[in-house]
């Protein structure tokens, strides 16, 4: 028999038996065998192991459970109810689902993302360099003249992805059909005026059968991809969104902060779902993610998966002209980056904060220091005085 294998921690500041963490497990109905009778169906601890974190003074207990793979529908939904289970019904807030593991039965039925990190660089023709993204902001009450000129200082300051705010709900002032039709003809311009390929990514919001209709319209004209918050919508949403459309599906939302699951299972599931790009938060953001768990992040969406593709991590949050060294270093071109939208408080406006932006990194790509960059440009002064240069 085949089985999905989830790991957990449950922690805690005195030192238990295993017998406790069993009992624990029985007050979960497919763990209770006068429940569930067949005990073949029943999943089974397959490792229990005990650690104490000395500089915390906590007791961890890594617990790997197989889980019989007919336990589950070929989907997002019936994973998540299952595995769950543990860390949202056993009654402790001290059990985490850390992992999962899927045996190649189970994930032939999934078809990952339609694009991926590799087809969106051949897209934009960038394979050897960092892909700049940025945000399409403010989202409330703009009107089409403003929004388009945003466009436009994103788009000739350097943006290679343009990525509407996901919390971009009411759109009455600027309709969802006239700014894709706008925003896809400005980006053939700059095409055609410049050579340099735009990525414009609206965002899907309102009902689900709104966004459906939305979408056909949207990838009718020509567009690469979708924004979505996955909180609202869920796992196999997105997975319909997937693979009823040809386009690229970006994903944001709080997957990092939730208290039952690690960050890791969470991109692993969107993954699965079909998320082309996701934002995870950079590690030099505020010190809110460390550098190792970034990197553990970019490899649950790269690593090799047979038949699925490799989603392309996007580094989020308020990034400063000064992280770009660090970030480059540390990542290469194996991220996007999504200064989101830092650009804007440049002193000198929009354009001229985007500019600089791309100004930086071509320099740090051709090995120019920062401190050498800022001699040749004055926007870069003005935003290091902004910013701090560190």
């Amino acid at each position: 028999m085949n089985f999905i294998e989830a790991t957990y921690i449950f922690r805690s500041r005195k030192k238990v038996n295993v017998d406790y963490i069993y009992n624990l497990l029985k007050k979960i109905s497919i763990f209770n065998e006068r429940i569930t009778p067949d005990r073949k169906y029943i999943p089974k601890v397959t490792e229990a192991d005990l650690f104490y974190d000395e500089n915390r003074k906590i007791y961890e207990y890594i617990l790997k459970i197989g889980y019989p793979v007919v336990l589950f529908e070929h989907d997002l939904s019936s994973i998540l109810s299952i595995v769950r289970k543990i860390s949202v019904y056993s009654g402790s807030e001290d059990i985490v689902l850390v992992n999962v593991d899927f045996p190649p039965c189970f994930m032939d039925h999934f078809t990952g993302p339609k694009l991926g990190l590799t087809e969106i660089k051949k897209i934009l023709k960038i394979e050897h360099k960092p892909i700049l993204a940025a945000y399409i902001s403010p989202f409330l009450g703009i009107s089409f003249e403003n929004y388009l000129k945003i466009f436009e200082d994103l788009a000739f300051g350097g943006a290679d992805v343009l990525i509407e705010d996901s919390t971009f709900i009411d759109d009455r002032l600027i309709p969802f059909d006239k700014r894709v039709e706008l925003c896809l003809k400005k980006a053939e311009q700059i095409e055609k005026d410049t050579g340099k390929k735009i990525i414009y990514i609206p965002v899907l919001t309102g009902s689900i059968s709104e966004i459906f209709d939305k979408a056909r319209f949207a990838e009718s004209l020509g567009v690469y991809g979708f924004h979505i918050d996955i909180d609202p919508y869920g796992f196999e949403f997105l997975r319909s969104l997937s693979e009823r459309t040809d386009s690229l599906i970006t994903v944001s939302g709080s997957i990092f902060a939730r208290k039952d699951m690690e960050t890791a299972v969470y991109v692993k599931l969107l993954r699965l779902a079909g998320a082309d790009i996701i934002n995870i938060t950079s590690p030099l953001n505020e010190g809110r993610v460390t550098l190792n768990r970034t990197y553990e992040l970019i490899r649950s969406l790269t690593d090799r998966w047979e038949g699925i593709n490799p989603t392309f991590p996007m580094l989020s949050g308020y990034t400063k002209p000064s992280d770009l060294p660090d970030i480059y270093k540390e990542f290469g071109n194996q991220v996007i980056i999504n200064i989101e939208n830092s650009c804007y408080d440049h002193p000198e406006g929009l354009s001229a904060g985007m500019k600089t932006f791309r100004y930086i990194l071509e320099c740090i790509i051709k090995g120019i220091s920062v401190d050498d960059c800022r001699k040749e440009n004055k926007n870069i002064d003005l935003a290091l005085a902004r910013w701090g240069s560190s």
